[in-house]
């Protein structure tokens, strides 16, 4: 979740990019961004309006977030062990033929004040109801940020890292031409540089010769 703040990342330098492809073919996890220049979009009015709507439905969703971990609350709560036997208590209280839990038979021996354990369980749905409150509308509130964000949509002209997914594991260096360390791997004929160009396009992946034919040759 750090990778987006990290210090050191992989990255591509725009300047010595060929736009060979080879990064975005190698990457095992589709973690670098393409160019979008080009391509076909939406008008920008529209665009605007989209944004607009969702700008106008953010404190919407907040308070909804909000309403929903209120609602929550209450049951969440009963799972505290006080809350719970006050519960009990007072279903006994309206009912005085159902039969006694073990949580309030215990209370009773322990001979502890109802009117404290009351106090205390409100004061604990209380606290419960504000988390509630606090939790679903920052909830409703990443995502309403979310949405937006992926309404918004950038102009990129080069290749990018996706830094907040990318595992830096420095795959895709060895298949760049650009690179100053891994130059030789594209020397051709080598085993590198024919694994590059079948990943670039494989109707140029060289067929790899049979075993007897290289004794043959020997």
């Amino acid at each position: 979740m750090m990778s987006r703040f990290s210090r050191w990342h992989l990255s591509i330098t725009p300047s010595e990019c060929v736009d060979c492809r080879l990064c975005e073919t190698s990457c095992p996890f589709d973690y670098i961004d393409k160019p979008n220049t080009g391509l076909d979009r939406e008008s920008r009015e529209a665009g605007v309006k989209r944004l607009s709507h969702l700008f106008i439905m953010l404190p919407i969703l907040v308070a909804l977030g909000g309403w929903i971990g209120h609602r929550l609350s209450i049951p969440m709560s009963s799972y505290n062990m006080k809350v719970y036997t006050m519960e009990q208590i007072l279903a006994e209280r309206q009912n005085p033929d159902l039969e006694q839990t073990l949580y309030t038979e215990t209370f009773d021996e322990m001979g502890l004040s109802e009117d404290a354990l009351m106090e205390d369980a409100l004061l604990i749905r209380k606290r419960m109801n504000m988390g509630g409150w606090l939790l679903g509308g920052f909830m409703g509130l990443v995502f309403g940020v979310k949405l937006i964000g992926i309404s918004t949509i950038r102009s990129q002209k080069d290749y990018e890292v996706v830094k907040p997914s990318c595992f830096s594991c420095a795959r895709c260096c060895g298949y760049c031409p650009s690179d100053d360390m891994h130059k030789p791997n594209f020397v051709p004929g080598t085993a590198a540089y024919n694994e590059a160009l079948a990943l670039a396009d494989p109707a140029n992946n060289p067929q790899p010769e049979k075993k007897g034919a290289q004794e043959a040759k020997v």
